[in-house]
This record gives structure tokens, sequence and C-alpha cells, in this order.
């Protein structure tokens, strides 16, 4: 067997070296769990202070929902998917 690369690299978020060990999947940017709750919460704060509405289709519930977009056709797409979540919870 072959042992995983192991490799040093400063965390992103609070810059203190950590141990990343290389393997499938995405290289690690984070050190731990509180590092990622962190970054995670800045970057959902920088995203709600923008200015413009980001690219994304509207009328849609995923616009409304991940997007936050507050246009009348994602207003309205996420009204009628609510009324018919409560209709087959109701049934």
């Amino acid at each position: 067997m072959t042992k995983p690369d192991t490799d040093t690299q400063p965390c992103v978020e609070c810059g203190k070296a950590f141990s990343l060990v290389r393997g499938p999947g995405r290289t690690q940017l984070i050190c731990s769990a509180a590092c990622r709750r962190t970054r995670k919460n800045r970057q959902k704060t920088e995203w709600r202070k923008r200015t413009e509405c980001p690219p994304h289709q509207h009328g849609t519930v995923t616009g409304y929902t991940t997007y936050e977009c507050d246009c009348d056709p994602c207003r309205q797409a996420n009204t009628e998917y609510a009324r018919r979540r409560r209709a087959r919870s109701q049934s």
C-alpha cells in the first residue's frame, strides 16, 4: 500500500498551518470545523450585502431560496411551491 502524501498548508480562514492529507476529491482549505463555520457565515454575510441580483433564472424556487432574490417571479414561484407542499401534506 502507498502512504498518502502529507503536506503543511495555511488555513484560508485563520492562517494557521495544518497538516494536509492529499487524496481523492477536493483539496482541503480549512483547518477545523470552527474555521469552516466562520468562513461560511462570513461568505453568507458578504453575499447578502451585494448590491445587485446575482445571475440566476428568475421565477424559480432556487432563485428565491438560494439567491434570496425578492423579485415578483421568484416570490410567486416560492408561493406556489409552498401551496403545493401544504396541499400534499394535508392529503
